[in-house]
């Protein structure tokens, strides 16, 4: 029988606890259910509510996990202010000689799961994993750093490559020697393949799971309350976007869409978050009355306003890191059973063609042509909002995802044994 002990370690990770309704994320659902299923779980984070920008003093009692918490293990780091901080590296140092000390101490595991990134754990993962021959997954959910220098160009990123150069010699080496890799699409695990020059065939790809929310009626009453603030007509068109407002956003094609806008009919925008780019965002449509910046809002209420809208927007940028992907924001908006409206390519893009279950643009033409077919056709809603569901159930759904990363995981901890 493999040791059914497992050290689970993401750095930034969002905790049920932490302000503004956090949620489970891949690595806490993984987490969760492995607490379900009876093993001796160990869930390492940082004490850095990253999604937050601030430092968790302590961390009250999960109401309906309390296994799940007894499992937790935060290592106090400093944090940062920005994401592109000197000091995030630093908090990620920190992290990482933390994590080792620890892992140290707790070196009789059957399996360690480490999220990449970032480089500095994974690599501290895979020291651990060679001393005292413990098998290492690493969970590929970004490609990183490249992403970190993608746009930019000329000395800028020759200068950027060089700063990263000791992060990229981590990643090499952790993509080389890990004992598996999950990634959440099959271009990451392409991409972390090709890096590390693996043949091993222990290597999966994992799509990000996704846990409906269960919904208070507080939770809709505030929701109800956000869609009321403004007076909306029976012909308007509404959407909603929720996540972080940052540069891996574009809303530079609604923005011209809005402007081109013939009277027909209006169109409402909710953009629910907080980031960097929020300033500019709001910038970008001061001469739209109809967009509403919500700023964050609890998670719950924000799954309701999704619930109410007609379309959800994921306006991601044309990187190579969201090329082919399908992040955490499609699965979400495909379990609110609403139409999706997104840039993104790929498998995306095949399977809202393939379900029927929404449109992807190149430009602000595409959405313009998007508009007119929900304005011409006001049940697409409903019948899109049912191919996104479709979607949702044969997927993502967390039950069938989490599922097949256990028997992944006890394969890799019975073959190492």
């Amino acid at each position: 029988m493999a040791n059914k002990k497992v050290i689970i370690v993401r750095n930034s990770e969002s905790l049920p606890t932490d302000i503004n309704g956090g949620r489970l994320w891949r690595t806490g659902l993984l987490a969760k259910h492995l607490s379900l299923k009876n093993y001796d779980l160990t869930w390492v984070c940082s004490s850095f509510d990253h999604y937050n920008g601030l430092n968790r003093s302590s961390v009250g009692e999960f109401e309906e996990l309390p296994e799940l918490r007894k499992s937790l293990v935060l290592l106090k780091t400093p944090g940062y202010s920005k994401n592109s901080s000197p000091l995030r590296f630093i908090d990620h140092l920190v992290f990482a000689v933390k994590l080792f000390f620890f892992l140290r101490k707790h070196k009789d595991v059957g399996v360690i799961f480490c999220s990449y990134p970032t480089p500095d754990s994974s690599i501290t993962c895979l020291l651990i994993s060679k001393l005292y021959d413990i098998p290492l997954i690493l969970d590929i959910r970004d490609m990183w750093p490249d992403v970190f220098i993608e746009k930019a160009s000329g000395i800028k990123k020759h200068l950027m490559q060089l700063g990263f150069s000791l992060y990229y010699f981590m990643r090499n080496i952790c993509f080389r020697y890990a004992d598996a890799l999950f990634a959440v699409n099959s271009n990451f695990l392409d991409w972390a393949r090709t890096i590390g020059k693996r043949t091993s065939n222990m290597d999966r790809v994992h799509y990000i799971p996704f846990e409906k929310p269960s919904l208070s009626l507080t939770d809709r009453n505030e929701a109800s309350r956000l869609f009321s603030s403004r007076f909306f007509k029976n012909k308007d068109i509404n959407i909603a976007f929720g996540g972080t407002v940052g540069y891996m956003f574009n809303f530079k094609p609604l923005a011209k869409a809005l402007k081109r806008l013939k009277g027909q009919y209006n169109v409402n925008v909710f953009i629910c978050g907080k980031g960097a780019c929020l300033e500019q965002t709001k910038e970008l449509f001061s001469e739209h009355k109809g967009v509403i910046f919500t700023n964050l809002i609890n998670s719950k209420v924000l799954f309701a306003l999704y619930e109410k809208v007609d379309i959800l927007f994921a306006p991601y940028e044309m990187l190579d890191n969201f090329d082919g992907h399908l992040p955490n924001k499609f699965m979400e908006y495909c379990a609110s059973e609403k139409p999706i409206l997104t840039s993104l390519n790929g498998e995306a893009r095949a399977l809202l063609k393939d379900y029927g279950a929404g449109y992807c643009y190149d430009n602000e033409t595409d959405i313009l042509n998007a508009l007119d077919d929900f304005f011409e056709n006001p049940k697409l809603t409903e019948t899109m909002g049912k191919g996104a569901s479709a979607i949702y159930e044969k997927l993502f759904h967390s039950h069938k995802i989490l599922h097949e990363m256990e028997s992944d995981i006890l394969n890799i901890m019975k073959s190492e044994k």
